[in-house]
């Protein structure tokens, strides 16, 4: 995905760096360890983990999927080894923390946003809603529009970790990714915003280049607006696949 490229390439250069992960997961792999085991999703953190291990051989242990015609194709036994060290540990971000001193050539951070179990509430423009985040994967043309996303059925807590990274911050890059499913929910988390806004960090935003089904019609400037008004604060430099777009000064126009 493009996030993991941009982290991939920013460890190339820095070691100090953090990937803020999202726990909201409820389809695929991912989601079937959250029912069955009542663990976390541990996609998200699997992925990023990945990135931060600079050895590539090593890489491979965590993205690798089982293929052929069995119950397993498809899946990652990456994630599963998160599910068990989080099953150990106690928590999904002990469990992060378990693996990341298991690899030697490890650089950086990965930390979850929370380690509570909650939901995705995907509001409508027609007033309905659905609860689950792989229901914005499975979008299609006919379907509502999304309006807002929120918790369900309490507001998670914060990683308190997460949160002091994001303060101390000297770049928080939005990546990428899928608006209402990763970014967004990571973004809304009880505590993100007051954290950002006590950063003094330079916060550089790269545009979606595809619009899903979640984001259909979509402009910039509409992904800016969304961004700007959860941040509490403007974005500093907007990166977007398009020579000639310029983002206006107000957000608005």
């Amino acid at each position: 995905s493009g996030s993991v490229s941009i982290i991939d390439n920013l460890l190339d250069l820095f070691n100090d760096v953090t990937s803020i992960t999202g726990v909201y997961d409820n389809g695929g792999h991912s989601g079937l360890i959250r029912t069955e085991l009542g663990l976390l999703p541990p996609g998200d953190a699997t992925h990023q983990l990945a990135i931060h291990i600079r050895n590539l051989k090593n890489r491979e242990l965590l993205t690798r999927r089982w293929t052929g015609d069995n119950g397993f194709s498809g899946k990652r036994p990456g994630n599963d080894l998160l599910a068990l060290a989080e099953h150990i540990e106690g928590s999904h971000s002990a469990g992060i923390k378990r693996l990341e001193a298991f690899f030697a050539d490890y650089v950086g951070r990965v930390m979850p946003i929370s380690d509570d179990n909650v939901d995705l509430k995907i509001n409508f423009d027609d007033g309905s809603y659905r609860i689950g985040e792989k229901e914005i994967d499975e979008l299609t043309q006919g379907d509502p529009k999304i309006s807002s996303v929120e918790f369900y059925p309490k507001l998670p807590k914060a990683n308190d970790d997460a949160l002091t990274q994001i303060s101390n911050a000297d770049l928080l890059l939005l990546p990428p990714g899928t608006f209402y499913g990763s970014i967004l929910p990571i973004l809304i988390t009880p505590g993100v915003q007051e954290a950002i806004l006590s950063s003094n960090a330079y916060i550089p935003w790269f545009c979606n280049a595809l619009n899903p089904q979640e984001t259909r019609d979509y402009t910039a400037t509409n992904f800016a607006i969304k961004l700007v008004d959860v941040l509490g604060r403007g974005i500093d430099t907007g990166y977007i696949d398009n020579k000639k777009y310029k983002l206006p000064k107000s957000y608005q126009d």
